[in-house]
């Protein structure tokens, strides 16, 4: 069995043998009637309700932390310190329940620190992840900015030189067959009969396009407006 398994399973053991305490404690209440039942009720009880949480934890089958997503990790830990604050705050001179607490309380505190560095490693992660997008995206951007300017537009985006299709949100495809100076050529949305045609560039709605230079073929009305 795994640190984590038997982690899991003493939540488990635990939060039944605090139940059952409080559970026994109410019976000698009614039994024989000492207010010290009441207070050990109360006790008992509240420490089996400052497990539950870790217990359906147990339950939802959570035992490897390294698969939760950064915010169940930090739902995890919120769960687990609040738990642990809780039962701490519990006295007793038995030295039997105090032991009990004591190996309980530090196995939260593992565990807890497990999941702290999880979250801490997942949190790092994602943030380098999105550094990097955000270079690609830069990139991209730059590189898009200096095949416009060679084209002589603004908008749009080149098809690829292998496929002729438009990139991921560039749907219009524009030729460049018209003769005469009036427009550069014309764009087509999906959908069109001659959508297909060889596309020299593609841009994400028809104001750019028009923008540009381009016309609406005379045989569709584009679907890919941009309104204000």
């Amino acid at each position: 069995m795994s640190s984590e398994d038997k982690f899991w399973k003493d939540i488990e053991e635990r939060f039944k043998f605090f139940l059952m305490l409080a559970v026994l404690c109410a019976c000698g209440y009614l039994a024989w009637h000492k207010v010290i039942y009441i207070i050990f009720v109360l006790i008992f009880g509240g420490i089996a309700a400052a497990m539950i949480p870790l217990y359906k934890i147990s339950q939802e089958k959570l035992e490897e932390l390294e698969y939760l997503d950064e915010d169940e990790l930090a739902e995890a830990i919120r769960v687990i310190t609040k738990a642990n604050q809780i039962i701490t705050e519990y006295h007793f001179e038995n030295p039997f329940l105090t032991s009990q607490l004591a190996q309980f309380s530090n196995s939260i505190q593992v565990e807890c620190s497990t999941a702290r560095s999880l979250y801490q490693e997942k949190r790092q992660k994602r943030e380098r992840n999105e550094f990097f997008q955000q270079v690609e995206r830069e990139r991209f951007e730059d590189q898009l900015n200096e095949q416009r300017q060679r084209k002589g537009v603004l908008y749009g985006a080149p098809p690829d030189p292998e496929t002729n299709q438009c990139p991921s949100g560039f749907p219009i495809r524009a030729t460049e067959n018209l003769p005469g100076n009036a427009y550069r050529g014309i764009y087509y949305s999906p959908g069109e009969a001659d959508y297909e045609s060889q596309a020299s560039w593609c841009f994400d709605c028809a104001e750019h396009a028009e923008a540009d230079g381009y016309r609406l073929s005379r045989k569709g009305k584009s679907r890919y407006r941009r309104y204000r």
